[in-house]
C-alpha cells in the first residue's frame, strides 16, 4: 500500500503553509485557525526552539494526509530533552482507509527515534487508535480538577506581563533555576520561547502573572479564559516549592487539566479538587524507552496548548 504514497518529512516553510491551507480547505471551516496564515506563520515558523516538521503523504502531486510537529524543550534537574507535539493531523477524504494515517506515523517515528526526540501528544477520539497502534507510550489520562479557590486571591498583589520588556523584571537565574529542579520532566521556559509562546500568541490571549513574596520572584502562573468565571491553567513556572503558594494568587477559578498520580499530584494535589467528570484527555509521552517509569505528569499544557 505505501508504494501509492509519496511519505516524507519536512521542515516547514512559508510556501509549504499556503500549500497546506489549500489542503485544509478540504476539511476545516472557513472561520478555522488552521486556514490563517498569521497563525500557522506563528506556530509552525516562528517558534524560537525550531520549525515545526510536516509529515506529509503524496499520491503524485496531491497531499493526501498531513501530521504537523511542533518542537518543544523538555527539562529534568539539568538535563534537556528536545521533544515534538504533534498535532493537526489531517487526511483526505477520498482516500480514508488507506492507513495514510499509520504510514506517516511509522515514517515520521524513524526521524524520532534515530535522533532520541521524544514524542508528546493529546489525540482526539479519531486519532487515538493510530497512536496506540503505532506503540506510543500513553500515560495516566489527563482530568479535571478545579483549584481551591480563595477570595483572598483577590488581594494576592501580582504583576501582569503583556510585553517582552515585562519580562525584564524576571531575575536572570529564576529560569535557570526552574529548569534545575525537580526529579521529573516539565517545559523548559526561556524569556524566548515565553514571548514566543504567550506574549506574541496569535488567536489566543493567555494571562501571565509574575509573583513576588517580599521582594523575591518566586514563580509566574500562566491561565487562559474559559467560559463564565473560570480560566484553565496553563503552567506554573515555579520551583517545586514554591508551586502551591504561586497557585494562590489565581484570580478566577482556575481548571486545572493534569494526571492524578505522580510529581503534578504532589504539587498541585493539596492546591485542587477533583470534578466528578468522565471525561479525559488521552495523553502520550514517547521516549523510545521500554521504562515508563519517567514522570511525565507535570508536562502541562503549556506543550501543546495551541
Amino acid at each position: 500500500m505505501s508504494d501509492e504514497f509519496n511519505i516524507k518529512l519536512l521542515d516547514c516553510t512559508e510556501q509549504l503553509i499556503d500549500e497546506l491551507i489549500g489542503f485544509g480547505e478540504l476539511y476545516y471551516d472557513k472561520v478555522s485557525s488552521n486556514l490563517n496564515k498569521q497563525y500557522l506563520t506563528w506556530i509552525y515558523l516562528e517558534n524560537p526552539y525550531g520549525s515545526a516538521k510536516v509529515c506529509m503523504a503524496m499520491n503524485k502531486d496531491i497531499i493526501v494526509g498531513v501530521i504537523i510537529y511542533v518542537p518543544i524543550f523538555l527539562a529534568k534537574h539539568n538535563h534537556v530533552q528536545k521533544a515534538y507535539f504533534a498535532m493537526n493531523v489531517l487526511t483526505h477524504p477520498q482516500y480514508r482507509g488507506k492507513n495514510l494515517f499509520g504510514l506517516m506515523i511509522s515514517h515520521s517515528k524513524g526521524f524520532f527515534i534515530k535522533r532520541d526526540y521524544w514524542l508528546v501528544g493529546h489525540p482526539n477520539k479519531n486519532a487515538i487508535k493510530g497512536w496506540r497502534n503505532a506503540n506510543m507510550q500513553f500515560r495516566e489520562p489527563l482530568k479535571i480538577y478545579l483549584n481551591k479557590f480563595s477570595l483572598f486571591s483577590f488581594f494576592r498583589k501580582s504583576h501582569i506581563i503583556t510585553t517582552c520588556d515585562d519580562l525584564k523584571n524576571i531575575p536572570d537565574q529564576l529560569l535557570q533555576r526552574i529548569s534545575n529542579s525537580g526529579e521529573f520532566f516539565h517545559v523548559l521556559f526561556s524569556p524566548e520561547f515565553i514571548t514566543w509562546r504567550f506574549i506574541n500568541a496569535v488567536d489566543k490571549k493567555y494571562k501571565i502573572q509574575l509573583i513576588k513574596r517580599d521582594s523575591d520572584v518566586i514563580g509566574m502562573l500562566i491561565t487562559k479564559k474559559y467560559k463564565l468565571w473560570f480560566d484553565i491553567l496553563i503552567d506554573v513556572i515555579a520551583e517545586p516549592k514554591n508551586v502551591a503558594m504561586v497557585m494562590k494568587y489565581a484570580k478566577r477559578p482556575t481548571l486545572i487539566i493534569r494526571a492524578g498520580n505522580g510529581c503534578v499530584e504532589e504539587l498541585l494535589g493539596g492546591s485542587s479538587w477533583r470534578l466528578p467528570f468522565k471525561k479525559e484527555l488521552p495523553f502520550f509521552v514517547s521516549s523510545w524507552q521500554e521504562n515508563l517509569d519517567v514522570d511525565c505528569s507535570c508536562i502541562s499544557l503549556a506543550s501543546g496548548d495551541f
